[in-house]
């Protein structure tokens, strides 16, 4: 019982990181979304059938910033018919590519930092 203030508080800590990783994918422009995405379908070794869905789930979340490349893959993992496994790993592809995006050292500036050239 002594360990739950201690809980509450990284649990506070990690939904603020991640509230702040959601924000700044919102802000961070991806000039060409569909060359990100197979670039990512790459990088997390994507099955045919992932990279199916992954391809449906950008045709109802088509846009220009790493939020949309994001909710291509939570949206492709909500999909029926897709196995139990490549539901749960393509949330998992989604949360690593949010995770990935950080803020720029340049102040007032956004930029996502990672491994691939936009």
């Amino acid at each position: 019982m002594n360990e739950f203030p201690k809980v509450l508080e990284n649990v506070s800590l990690e939904l603020g990181k991640q509230k702040d990783r959601y924000k700044i994918s919102i802000e961070t422009k991806v000039d060409n979304p569909l060359v990100t995405i197979d670039s990512f379908n790459r990088q997390f070794q994507l099955g045919e059938k992932e990279r199916e869905a992954v391809k449906l789930g950008w045709n109802q979340e088509a846009g220009n910033t790493m939020f949309h490349v994001v909710n291509a893959y939570t949206r492709a993992a909500q999909f029926e018919g897709l196995p139990a496994e490549a539901s749960y790993r393509l949330q998992k592809v989604g949360g690593a590519i949010l995770g990935m995006v950080k803020y720029s050292p340049i102040p007032n500036k956004i930029k996502s930092l990672v491994s691939l050239s936009w």
